[in-house]
């Protein structure tokens, strides 16, 4: 599962999204895309610290790799998909995955 998280997301709808499972502590992994983190390196901090007042866990790598989009868009599909792959090999499959967007 994929949330996308962008500046229009409130901490309220969060809250409401959270309601779907009472009392139940989710723990997430959390992709920071490379582009959001050279620019502004302070929003995995911000994102994590959001998720952990509703409740979760956040898995963060701080070593995780480029996810290949930017190779995608440029028509080296090989590559993108080995970098995707590499990537996804990173996290826990099993856990939902919250990446902000730009």
């Amino acid at each position: 599962m994929f949330c996308f998280w962008d500046d229009f997301v409130s901490l309220q709808l969060l809250k409401e999204m959270k309601m779907a499972l009472p009392g139940k502590k989710n723990e997430v992994n959390l992709f920071i895309p490379c582009c959001m983190d050279m620019f502004n390196p302070l929003i995995p901090n911000s994102v994590i610290s959001v998720l952990e007042r509703l409740g979760d866990s956040c898995v963060y790598n701080v070593a995780q790799t480029c996810c290949g989009r930017r190779f995608y868009v440029e028509g080296e599909i090989e590559l993108a998909k080995e970098l995707g792959e590499k990537l996804m090999s990173e996290f826990n499959v099993h856990l939902p995955m919250i990446v902000p967007t730009t």
